[in-house]
Parts: C-alpha cells; sequence; structure tokens
C-alpha cells in the first residue's frame, strides 16, 4: 500500500531499541551473518518523544514529553532481499524494518511512498555507521510532462560520521556513535516548488545495533516564502518484556 505523503512523514524517527542496561532481562538472539543482537518478539521498548528547541537543537523544557511504545513483532525474518530483518510497529508511526551488517553499518527498510505523480520504490537505507565514510546518494531524479505542466521529483540522502559519545539510560552511560543524514526532496509542479528537508542526528549503540536515541528537524519551504520547522526527538528509557 502506498503512502502519499510530503517529507515530514516519510522518515518519522528510526529510533529503536534497547540498551546493554537491560540485557539481562530480555531474552537475545544471533544469527550467522549479524554481528549484533536483537530483543525477544513482543518486547516493548519505551521511548520518550519531545519538541525540540530549533535554535541549538536541545529539549524544549516548555512542552510537556510523551511516551511511545515500539513492539517487536518478529526477528530473523527475510524481507525485500534481506535476511535476518528485525521488523517492529511503532505506536502512532508505523512498521520498521531494520538489518544489522557484519560490518557494522545499519540497513532500515523505506516503503514505497507517492509523491505528487511519482511513485518511489521501497528500498533499503544504509546508515554507515561501520564504514563511517560520508556520501550522499540519490533516490530519484525524475520529470514527466502531463497536460502541459511539467513536474519533477529529486529525491538525495546525505550523511556523516560524528563520532563517539556517551548517551544515558535511567543513570546508566551507553556508549555510542552520531551519524547525521539529511534527507532532501525537491518538488515541482507548473509554478509551484516545495522543498522538504529532514535533517536528523541518530546515536547508534554499536554494541546491540540499535539506535537509541534521536534528534530531527523537519523544514518545508514553499516557492520564495519563508520556511518553517519542526522539531522532534526520541529517547529511549525503558524495556518491558
Amino acid at each position: 500500500m502506498k503512502t502519499i505523503t510530503t517529507l515530514p512523514k516519510v522518515m518519522l524517527g528510526l529510533g529503536l531499541l534497547m540498551v546493554a542496561g537491560f540485557l539481562a532481562s530480555c531474552s537475545v538472539t544471533t544469527s550467522p551473518d549479524d554481528s549484533t543482537l536483537a530483543p525477544k518478539v513482543g518486547t516493548s521498548l519505551i521511548f520518550e518523544e519531545y519538541a525540540i528547541d530549533l535554535r541549538d537543537r536541545s529539549r524544549d523544557a516548555t512542552k510537556k514529553p510523551i511516551e511511545r511504545v515500539h513492539t517487536i513483532l518478529g526477528t530473523g525474518l527475510t524481507f525485500a532481499g534481506e535476511t535476518n530483518v528485525l521488523m517492529a510497529f511503532r505506536q502512532n508511526a508505523d512498521t520498521v524494518r531494520l538489518k544489522h551488517k557484519l560490518n557494522g553499518d545499519l540497513l532500515m527498510y523505506q516503503p514505497e511512498i507517492s509523491v505528487g505523480l511519482f511513485d518511489v520504490p521501497g528500498h533499503w537505507v544504509r546508515l554507515a555507521y561501520g564504514l563511517k565514510i560520508a556520501d550522499t546518494v540519490t533516490v530519484m531524479d525524475s520529470a514527466r510532462v502531463l497536460g502541459g505542466s511539467r513536474d519533477s521529483l529529486r529525491i538525495t540522502i546525505a550523511q556523516s560520521f560524528e563520532g563517539p559519545t556517551t548517551v544515558l539510560v535511567e543513570g546508566k552511560p551507553i556508549n555510542v556513535l552520531q551519524l547525521r543524514v539529511i534527507r532532501q526532496q525537491y518538488r515541482s509542479s507548473g509554478p509551484i516548488a516545495i522543498r522538504d528537508t529532514e535533517d536528523a542526528i541518530y546515536w547508534y549503540a554499536p554494541s546491540l545495533g540499535y539506535i537509541i536515541q534521536e534528534n530531527i528537524v523537519f523544514t518545508q519551504q514553499v516557492g520564495t516564502n519563508t520556511p518553517s520547522s519542526t522539531g522532534i526527538g526520541h529517547t529511549l528509557i525503558r524495556v518491558e518484556s
């Protein structure tokens, strides 16, 4: 099923999953071509969702956070050409599919979407936590003329590795790697042009292969109007099995 969408709804959060301090209470599995662990089916991962202050990307303390539950639906699955895929349902969002690579990279499946006249096929997005190499990938660059009007769509994903740090979860410091991912979508239809940008930072725990925190700023500019932005963050706060 395709979704007609603009960028802020396309990749609303990658963050899943769990931290080392909870491994004792959660069953984990391994597989021959994975270098990471996965929580058992039925595990609930509780994230805190909060607004971001756009001035410095810090948490906006004037707005109350809410909890979002992510539930593990399956592990060791085969999907879209990959094996040992993890699938989870994100409350008030969608289903996410992740694949952990031996070199430390993380794959996230982006479902098929429709943007205006264009169908964007589903595809795996590589997050280069293992390779640590900055790159830019063009997902789509297409144009068509219909009824005398020219429509075009260009989507790119750029990423850069920003190094190691730690994230505190219930007072426990967790070693993580930071990756910045900027997804840009430029769509024009006749004289109307819309540019959507998703600027995200994802904190990944290499020992587990999971993203445990994210910080995302969405910006949209219509024509020459002043761009408008919103920001959202997610942080893992506990795991329930």
